[in-house]
């Protein structure tokens, strides 16, 4: 368990190695290393030496590479002591309060990346753990940002399209559309809803400052699976009756992930 002031506790599997050689004091240097960082402990000199080993093509589990990435960034930034603890039993035991050493990297558009995507996979009451790399938080990054924003709700929707002209006797219609978030290996289809208006300026467009997420779908990455996905919520929306406008965002499968 790591800790410090300013941050929530920690949890990591990592492997303790201890030094047959004392430092000053007789105090034995010891050494923990996990998959996110190499953590280098002097209780003598009383500081710690945190090493970021973040690969690009490893798998991480969402939850735990945002806790890693806010650690790391706690640790270059704060300078704030580090509480380390050990699990024994039912238990943490204290083992040391050292000093931060700083780091060179800081994590900073992977912590606001990561973060957004716990806001998703939260809202839409998505398993937290999905596995992800580091390349690929990096190649979606704008995607999980806008996201983001339709989830939070605090945007303003406005769309274009050509096939608006046949509702612009309408001054509100509810415009409805699919957001993918095509992970490695599994799909997140958001479903959004909006009420808003048609307006006519140089070009027609819908305009709406109310959306709602409706329905979260989490499935394989598959065509398959995402048209049926898409083509039962439709189903849904056009039971409602009234006037409303479908589009679907679809995503690229063939893209690189």
């Amino acid at each position: 368990m790591l800790a410090g002031q300013g941050m929530e506790p920690l949890f990591f599997n990592m492997q303790l190695y201890i030094s047959p050689i004392p430092s000053a004091g007789q105090y034995l240097p010891f050494r923990l290393r996990g998959r996110y960082f190499d953590v280098l402990i002097d209780p003598a000199k009383k500081n710690i030496k945190v090493t970021p080993e973040i690969e690009p093509d490893e798998m991480y589990s969402i939850q735990e590479f945002h806790s890693a990435v806010c650690f790391l960034n706690h640790m270059s930034t704060s300078g704030d002591k580090v509480e380390l603890a050990v699990e024994h039993g039912n238990d943490f035991l204290p083992m040391v309060s050292l000093n931060c050493m700083s780091i060179e990297k800081i994590f900073t558009w992977e912590e606001e990346a990561l973060t957004r995507l716990c806001a998703i996979l939260k809202a839409s009451s998505t398993d937290p753990n999905i596995k992800i790399t580091h390349r690929w938080l990096h190649q979606n990054r704008e995607r999980i940002k806008e996201s983001a924003m339709l989830v939070g709700g605090g945007v303003v929707l406005r769309s274009e399209g050509a096939g608006f002209s046949k509702f612009l006797d309408f001054s509100v219609v509810k415009c409805v559309f699919a957001m993918a978030l095509a992970f490695p290996d599994q799909c997140l289809v958001l479903f959004f809803s909006a009420d808003g208006e048609f307006r006519l300026e140089e070009k027609e467009y819908f305009y709406s400052n109310n959306v709602q997420l409706d329905r979260a779908a989490l499935g394989p990455r598959s065509d398959t699976w995402y048209k049926m996905i898409v083509d039962s919520q439709r189903d849904v929306y056009e039971d409602l009756g009234g006037d409303v406008l479908i589009i679907d965002n679809l995503p690229s499968w063939n893209s690189p992930v």
